[in-house]
């Protein structure tokens, strides 16, 4: 996440970035750097965008136009160990973003994935009509 904050203020793609993150896996320090980095402040909410309610505040608050959503948990031991920790934070979360969203009336997000639950491929970029004879893990096999 930090380099596409990095690229996105240095680049000047955007005027303004709104941050919003539970700190379950990350750290603020990581934040303070892209400021650093960049000179630009960022708007920080520690909200978890599981929470409804907290993530249409945030957007009540900041000119949203378009999201860019890495909040997917993906350590693949871990999402074999507690799985529906994974399908609570990676789908319940999606949509909530999803909802408020539309509420908002914004249609335009990234959603940020990782390889590593998809397995190993001949074929890049990775999609999802790619058949993957043999699944890296228990997610991949449920997917199916």
């Amino acid at each position: 996440m930090q380099v596409i904050l990095v690229a996105m203020l240095a680049w000047n793609y955007c005027n303004r970035v709104a941050v919003v993150d539970n700190l379950a896996n990350s750290k603020i320090e990581s934040l303070k750097r892209v400021q650093d980095i960049t000179g630009k402040p960022l708007a920080f909410y520690q909200v978890d965008i599981r929470d409804r309610n907290a993530l249409a505040e945030v957007f009540a608050k900041e000119p949203i136009t378009s999201v860019m959503h890495f909040a997917g948990l993906k350590a693949v031991g871990e999402s074999c160990e507690q799985p529906l920790m994974y399908y609570h934070n990676n789908v319940y979360g999606i949509l909530m973003s999803i909802q408020v969203m539309a509420n908002e009336g914004i249609k335009q997000q990234v959603f940020r994935s990782s390889a590593t639950v998809y397995g190993v491929t001949e074929h890049v970029p990775y999609k999802a009509s790619v058949f993957l004879p043999k699944a890296m893990n228990c997610l991949r096999v449920s997917l199916r």
